[in-house]
Parts: C-alpha cells; sequence; structure tokens
C-alpha cells in the first residue's frame, strides 16, 4: 500500500487552519513546494487548478487571515505563481476573473507595497507574486496604472532584504518588454529610470564622470544592472543604454572607487555584457559597452582601449589600477570572441598581443627571470607601448605588489591564449610565464600564482613546444620546499593530468618526466610531515592506475614499485591517509572492464597484499575512529567481494568481520553512509555462496533515491554454496550468513532511520526474496508452528492499517539465534541445515510489505512532514490512510524539495 498523500486543493482549503506553534519555518516552504508541484510545465495541473472554484476563495482566507505571516506568505506567492503560469504555459486569462473574484487581495498587495510600515517578510512575498503575476501582459498592465507603483518598485529595490532586492530586478526586468509595446507605458518607463538615477546615481563634481555610485545604495543599483544585462530579452540592454545608466568611461573609473565585493559584481556586469550575442546589442550602442562618437568599429575599439588599458596606467599609475586593468583586458578578450571577424575583434585581438607580450617580457626582467632562450624568435613581436609597462619597472613596487601583478597577468595570458591565431606568440607567452615562476621561488611558494601557473600549465599543454615547460614547472612546483600542502596536491593533480593528458605519453616518457616525478619527488614526498603531503602522494598513484591506465602507464608503476611505495602509510597515524590508501588500494584491484592485458597484474597485487594485510588490519579498518575511513574499508571489502571472491585476500578480509557483533555494529553505525556500505556487505555475504551475476552497484550511492531494480541474473543454487569453500586456498573458509545474523541485519537495514538505506536494504531484501521464492513456496516444515496458525500464510494475510512494513519482531537478533547450524561460524552448514535456515528466511521476506517500504524511501515523505501539521483534511485527519511509518530522517539526506526552505532566514 502506497504512501498517499491530500491532495494539493485540500491542503489549500485548510492552509489557513496550520499551526501557528510551529518554530521551523522550513515546513511552510515545503508546502508551498508542494502546492506548486509541475505547475509551471503542466498545463492540465494549471487548468485543475482554475477550474476549482474554491482556489481564489482559499488564497484569499489566507491572505485576510491575521493568525501567521508565514501562511499569508505561501498564499500570495501561490497565488502570483498560478496566475503567471496560467498564461505562460496554460495560455488562458485568468487574471481579470481572479481580480473580480477575490479584490481585496490585490488591495492588500498594493497597501503593503505601497508602505513603508510593511514587514519584511510580507514585503517579499507581495513582490514575489507581483513579480510572477506580471508574465501575464493584463497583470503587467494593471501594475503600469496604479499610481503608487513607481513608489512600491523604490521601496522594494532598497528593502533590507537581497530576496527583496533580486524580486524587485526581475520584476523590472518583466515589465520593461511590455513597456516598449504597451500604450501609455513609456511615461512610466520614463520616470522608472530618472528614479534610478536619481537614487543611485548622484551628481558628482570634479574629477571623474559626473554620474557616481552611491555607496549607500551600491549593491542594489549593480544587482539591477546584472538582472538587465542577465535578461533574455534586448530591452534590458537597450533601457540601460537609452538612459546612460552605465557606458566604458564611467565603468573604470566607477571600478577604481569601488570596494572589493561591489568591484567584483561591476565586473560580472562588464563580463555578461560582453557576452551578449550581437543580435541582442545591435542598435542600442552597448555592443562596445557604451556609447560612442559615430567613428567605425576600429577607432570605437581603439577608443575603448585607450579609456581602460593605456590612459589608466598612465593618470593612476598604481597597483590597485593594473589589476583593473587586468581585468578589463579580460572583458575586452571575451568581446572579441563574441563579436567574432571583423575589424573591432581583429584590433583588440592585435592590441592584447602586444600588451601582454610587453608586460610579460617586462615582468620578467624586472624580477630578473626573462629566460634568454629563444630571444631572437620574440624578436617579431611588435614592442609595446613604453605606458603600459611603467609600472612594473618601479622600483618602488614591492614583491608582494610584484606578486599580485603576476597573478592578474596570469589570468589575462590565460583569458587571452585561445583566440591567439599564432602559435608561435602562444609559446612565447608561455614560455615566459612559465619561466617566471619556475626560476623565481619566491613566487612559486604564492599561493595565487601557484594555482595559475598550474591552469595555465593545463591549458598551454597542447601548444607548440610547450610541453616540456609545463614538465619541468610541475617538477619545480613539487621539488619546492616551502610549498604548502594544497599546492602540492595541485602540483601531483596535473602532474597525472600531463602522464594521462592528451599529450604524447611517450615523448614525457623519453624526456624522463615520469622518471623524475617518481624519483626526486614522490620519494620525499612520502615521509612529509605534513598529512596532506603524504595524503596527496597516495591520490596521485590511485589516480595514475584509476580505471584503464596506458601500459605505458602500468609499467611506471610496476618499474618504480609505486604500490609497495604507499602500502607502509596503510597504518599511517592521520586518518585520512589510511583513507586514501584503501581508496588507491579499490582502484588498483578493481579488474578492468573489458580485461585488458593490466588486469593480469592485478592478481600480484593481491597475493601480495594478502600476504602482508592479516585479518585484524581489517578488523582496525571496519572499526576506525574516523567514519570516511569505515566507508572507504567497506568499499574495498564490497569490490572484493564481488570481483574477488575466491582470492585469499578476500577470506582475510572477511575473516575480519567474521564476529557477528562487528556487522552489528556497523549496521548500527553512526553515520548513514557506513550503514549505507555495510548492508551492501551483509547482502554480498549472503548472494555470493548462493548467486551469480551479483551486481549491487556498491558505488552508485546517489541512483538510491529511485525505486531501486533487481540485479538481472541473480539465480539461487538450490541452497548449495556456489563456492567451493573446502577446496579454498584460503586459511579461513567462506562464513555462514546465517551465523552471522545477516537476515536480521537486513531487516534491521530495511527500518532504518535513513531513506537511502532502506531503499538499498530493500532491493537486497527484494532480489533474496524472488530467488527464495521458487524453492520455498507456502511449505511449513514438521513441528513449525509459526508456519501452522489457523488463517492465510503471512504472503497472503492482508495488512491492517497500523502495521508498518516489517511487523514488530521480525528481523531481530533472536530469530537467527537457534540457527541450527552448531557449527564455527566461519564454515558452511550442511545442505539440510541450509534449507531449514533459507526457509525460515523465505518465511520472514514474505512478511515484509515492499510497496509499503518504497513508499517509505520516496521523497513524498518530506511533504508529509510539512502538511502533517495537526490541522483536518475534509474533516479526518491528513494522516488517515498512511500507516506510523518511522520517517526521520538525517540532514545529510535533503532533497532538491528542501532547496530554497532558508529563504526567509535573513529576516
Amino acid at each position: 500500500m502506497a504512501l498517499t498523500l491530500p491532495s494539493p486543493a485540500a491542503v489549500l482549503r485548510r492552509l489557513g487552519r496550520m499551526s501557528t506553534q510551529i518554530v521551523d519555518d522550513s515546513r511552510y516552504e515545503k508546502i508551498l513546494a508542494y502546492l506548486v508541484t509541475d505547475l509551471g510545465t503542466d498545463s492540465v495541473i494549471v487548468g485543475r487548478w482554475l477550474d476549482d472554484e474554491g482556489t481564489f476563495i482559499a488564497c484569499q482566507a489566507c491572505i485576510n487571515s491575521d493568525i501567521d505571516d508565514r501562511i499569508c506568505s505561501i498564499a500570495l506567492r501561490f497565488l502570483g505563481q498560478l496566475l503567471g503560469t496560467s498564461y505562460r504555459v496554460a495560455d488562458r486569462e485568468s487574471f481579470t476573473a481572479c481580480r473580480a473574484t477575490i479584490p481585496d487581495a490585490f488591495n492588500f498587495i498594493q497597501r503593503l507595497l505601497a508602505s513603508s510600515d510593511t514587514s519584511a517578510r510580507l514585503r517579499y512575498a507581495c513582490t514575489q507574486c507581483v513579480c510572477d503575476m506580471v508574465q501575464n501582459p493584463t497583470a503587467a498592465a494593471w501594475f503600469f496604472n496604479w499610481s503608487d507603483s513607481l513608489q512600491a518598485v523604490a521601496l522594494s529595490l532598497s528593502d533590507r532584504s537581497c530576496y527583496t532586492t533580486q524580486a524587485t530586478c526581475i520584476l523590472i526586468q518583466r515589465l520593461l518588454p511590455v513597456s516598449y509595446t504597451s500604450k501609455g507605458s513609456t511615461t512610466w518607463r520614463q520616470n522608472l529610470a530618472d528614479l534610478i538615477t536619481e537614487k543611485y546615481l548622484p551628481t558628482r563634481e570634479g574629477r571623474g564622470p559626473s554620474r557616481a555610485l552611491n555607496s549607500n545604495t551600491m549593491d542594489q543599483f549593480l544587482e539591477l544592472l546584472w538582472t538587465l544585462v542577465d535578461s533574455h530579452h534586448p530591452v534590458g540592454v537597450q533601457f540601460i543604454a537609452e538612459h546612460d545608466l552605465l557606458d566604458y568611461q564611467r565603468a573604470f573609473w566607477w571600478l577604481a572607487d569601488l570596494p572589493r565585493l561591489p568591484r567584483g559584481k561591476l565586473l560580472s556586469v562588464l563580463h555578461r555584457a560582453a557576452c551578449l550575442p550581437r543580435e541582442k546589442t545591435a542598435g542600442t550602442g552597448f555592443s562596445l559597452l557604451g556609447k560612442c562618437a559615430a567613428e567605425g568599429p576600429k577607432e570605437q575599439a581603439r577608443k575603448l582601449w585607450n579609456v581602460w588599458v593605456q590612459e589608466p596606467l598612465v593618470t593612476r599609475p598604481s597597483l590597485e589600477t593594473y589589476q583593473i586593468v587586468s581585468s578589463l583586458i579580460q572583458v575586452i578578450m571575451t568581446l572579441a570572441h563574441v563579436q567574432g571577424d571583423g575589424p573591432a575583434p581583429a584590433l583588440f585581438r592585435e592590441l592584447v598581443c602586444e600588451a601582454l607580450t610587453g608586460m610579460v617580457r617586462a615582468c620578467a626582467a624586472e624580477l630578473g627571470s626573462l629566460p634568454e632562450a629563444a630571444t631572437e624568435a620574440r624578436s617579431g613581436v611588435a614592442p609595446p607601448d613604453d605606458r603600459l609597462i611603467q609600472l612594473l619597472h618601479s622600483h618602488d613596487t614591492s614583491l608582494t605588489a610584484k606578486r599580485t601583478i603576476v597573478a592578474s597577468l596570469f589570468d589575462v595570458v590565460i583569458t587571452a591564449l585561445p583566440d591567439m591565431s599564432d602559435p608561435l606568440t602562444q609559446s612565447i607567452l608561455t614560455d615566459t610565464m612559465l619561466g617566471l615562476v619556475r626560476t623565481t621561488s619566491t613566487l612559486l611558494a604564492d599561493r595565487r600564482v601557484a594555482l595559475r601557473a598550474m591552469e595555465l600549465v593545463r591549458v598551454s599543454d597542447t601548444f607548440l613546444n610547450c610541453q616540456e615547460t609545463a614538465e619541468l614547472t610541475v617538477l619545480a612546483l613539487l621539488r619546492h620546499p616551502d610549498c604548502s600542502g594544497f599546492l602540492i596536491q595541485q602540483g601531483f593533480r596535473e602532474a597525472t593530468h600531463l602522464l594521462r593528458g592528451p599529450a604524447a605519453l611517450q615523448a614525457r616518457l623519453t624526456r624522463g618526466f615520469a622518471d623524475q616525478l617518481v624519483g626526486s619527488v614522490l620519494g620525499p614526498r612520502l615521509n612529509d610531515d605534513r598529512w596532506e603531503v603524504r595524503e596527496a602522494c597516495v591520490g596521485f598513484v590511485r589516480d595514475l592506475v584509476r580505471g584503464d591506465p596506458d601500459p605505458a602507464i602500468a609499467s611506471v608503476v610496476a618499474d618504480h614499485d609505486l604500490v609497495g611505495r604507499i602500502l607502509p602509510l596503510a597504518t599511517d597515524g592521520e586518518a585520512y591517509v589510511r583513507a586514501s590508501v584503501l581508496d588507491a588500494m579499490e582502484a588498483i584491484l578493481r579488474p578492468a572492464l573489458p580485461p585488458t592485458s593490466s588486469s593480469a597484474t592485478v592478481m600480484g597485487y593481491l597475493d601480495r597484499l594478502a600476504l602482508l594485510w592479516p585479518a585484524t588490519i581489517w578488523t582496525a579498518y571496519v572499526t576506525d575512529t574516523e567514519a570516511f575511513v569505515r566507508r572507504a574499508a567497506l568499499n574495498l571489502v564490497a569490490d572484493l567481494l564481488i570481483h574477488h571472491p575466491e582470492h585469499p585476500l578476500t577470506y582475510k578480509a572477511l575473516a575480519g568481520l567474521t564476529p557477528p557483533e562487528t556487522l552489528r555494529h556497523l549496521i548500527d553505525d553512526g553515520d548513514y553512509e557506513v550503514r549505507l556500505r555495510a548492508s551492501t556487505v551483509a547482502y554480498l555475504l549472503w548472494a555470493q555462496p548462493f548467486g551469480q551475476g551479483v551486481n549491487p552497484d556498491v558505488n552508485d550511492y546517489e541512483t538510491e533515491q529511485v525505486r531501486p531494480r533487481q540485479p538481472e541474473g541473480l539465480r539461487f543454487q538450490s541452497g548449495s554454496p556456489r563456492l567451493i569453500v573446502s577446496q579454498s586456498p584460503a586459511a579461513v573458509a567462506w562464513p555462514c550468513p546465517y551465523c552471522l545474523n545477516v537476515p536480521s541485519l537486513l531487516l534491521q537495514a530495511a527500518q532504518d532511520p535513513s531513506r537511502f538505506v532502506r531503499a538499498r536494504a530493500g532491493r537486497y531484501l527484494e532480489s533474496i526474496r524472488d530467488a527464495l521464492t521458487p524453492h520455498f513456496t507456502d511449505e511449513v516444515p514438521p513441528g513449525d508452528s509459526a508456519g501452522a496458525q489457523d488463517g492465510p500464510p503471512a504472503a497472503k494475510r492482508s495488512a491492517g492499517p497500523n502495521d508498518p512494513p516489517i511487523r514488530n519482531g521480525e528481523g531481530t537478533a533472536g530469530d537467527w539465534a537457534s540457527c541450527p547450524h552448531v557449527g564455527n561460524p566461519g564454515t558452511m552448514p550442511a545442505h539440510t541445515v541450509l534449507a531449514a535456515a533459507h526457509r525460515h528466511f523465505a518465511r520472514q521476506l514474505r512478511s515484509v510489505d515492499f510497496e509499503r517500504l518504497w513508499a517509505t524511501t520516496s521523497s513524498e515523505h518530506l511533504y508529509r512532514e510539512a502538511i502533517e501539521s495537526g490541522f483536518p483534511i475534509d474533516g479526518e485527519s491528513a494522516g488517515m490512510d498512511v500507516n506510523p511509518v518511522d520517517l526521520k530522517m538525517d540532514m545529510a539526506e535533503a532533497e532538491a524539495e528542501n532547496s530554497g526552505n532558508n529563504i526567509l532566514d535573513c529576516y
């Protein structure tokens, strides 16, 4: 019996009765999410809401209610979405009818928006309601004709809540296209522009532009600019250009005066404007980020370059100016890339190439690190303007400032390189920049510079004659004694990319890159005092062998015994290192699919680990104090059970899990991801001896949000173990799953507080049930009183309204304490004993209501948690047809239905 929820209409009708004692605001947000489910995509659902005469009346009742602002907020936002989507999705004119039915609601919205005393919560709700409904042109016309509409926009735009400001910006964005086509709205648009200019761009006397940003309102103005530029309709850009809200000259002066965060916002606006296609900016005078005179495109491009690059470095030479200029060069390159072919983009590329070449060489010369090689080749590049590099030649610039300059220069080079058509210029810039940081130790240890150098290594790896430069830079970073652990991690990551990237691997090996990396870098770093460096070394080996590496890489791993080098870290004192070793072993021991020549080396590693890792180390791993180590250990055990079930290493791992209390503790673990993996191991302990084609998808944890499917090919082997355990070369035989209480553990996992664990355990139990059912139907063994009761068998007995998916008492440890197998738990019992255990397990599985179990694993219970608030639904309790299954959820399991629940935190 599936979990049934009341209809959204019923929830809306009784929304006004929702308890006011609920502290958690997220419950209200869940109800709104439930009400608007599929509202924006399904016209049938929209029509169902509109055809219900009680919909608008219910909204009116909640809006007029003074009980709780949260209930009023839900009703307002739902009403706005319904009116907006009815026109956009269902093409129905519902605004007029709604306004005639509930006029008081619209009067309420107008009164609150026009008042300066409105609470932040209700102002946001009213603004969002209007923002959604104006997607309907009739609603937009109603707003234009409202005499206080501009005052309402001004109050909402300046509200202290960023959510209200964002909603107001989107409202303006949606109103502007209508204002260019609707009669009588031209005046409104002009008044809006005057309001924005007066409020956010006060007149400034003296140097610079005549309009400056108000420090108290700059955030709202920049948010509005971003929203208009980011719109999919060109009228947003047209509005900015027509009313002179932004141009390229004013932008530079603003950037120079703004603090760091608003400066980043304005740069984002400029980048977004530069990314606009030409067809969206044609005719607005904004295609070059501002109004220019009537010159041609090339002259306009030269003027923009002079204002943004050359003149600032002459008139305001400072580190801050250089950083701004570097950012604006990136905007120019973006603009040239979007504009495509033409005189202006071509000039931009030429100017950037000149400036970059000059700045890079000047920077290198100033720091005494200009490479001597290829000097003659560089002479073909046009010399840069001296004004662009005078800052770099200044002896008054500190080392910290020069580091900042180099980091900014890296950003520009990385942005410009892909658009340069000359391979020689690409090589010159790359070689000079990487040579600069490689030969200047104080730069390489700087986090900003080193990260950008690694990014340039990634970008330039495919350029002409850049491979060796990239290799030397990575080696220099990894050898640097003052580099942080984080930079060492990034260096190893780039080293892996170089060895497994698109460039010719054999050439790298010939140059000795791998030998130097392993010999002079990896060895010393494995003994580093910092755990993050040791963890990075293990991660490098793991990434190198993951998947199906090239045979040459496999040879490097074998020749340098990389696996043997990281094995001593399996008992490292730092938990992150131990977990990384386990992850690396999982990657190494997983055979390639389909099998390749490198798959044969896996057996050698298995044999080696079987000798080095006793059963006690497995017990230590699964009982580690850190949850992520236990997860990694269970991942490795599951991989061994799937891919190498008959190897001695697997039997040693099982010996570490053989005590029943060990598995019990894992199923009871406080970390739900550990319990998830423990249920997989428990299932494999049963399925491997008695099944075929086991494939539990142990690493596919994200797909458990839907109802799992039975693994294909699982067939029960008539109670006989598939493995010939008596002939196993291991010292410990395959354990009996019934003596380990595996059925009880899986049944317990099916009642776990985490729905992900319940879903996985339910999948496994359903697979086992389908495997056992053909062999053990409704037969009752002699003397079994549980099956000799009067009435229908367990599978036929109808569930009561309050029955949980698994009846109380099923699946406890006591159910299997009387298992007839009296031998050692580490051995497999006789066939007749197994048959009795199978029969008992099959009878338990027939008592599980899987449909109800699947209902508790769906996301609907998240709505149930919100809806089940004590108010009646049509005279009965909201949970009248739902069994009281424990639906407590871990906070880590929140889904998309919960996203945005913190939208009111700012209030």
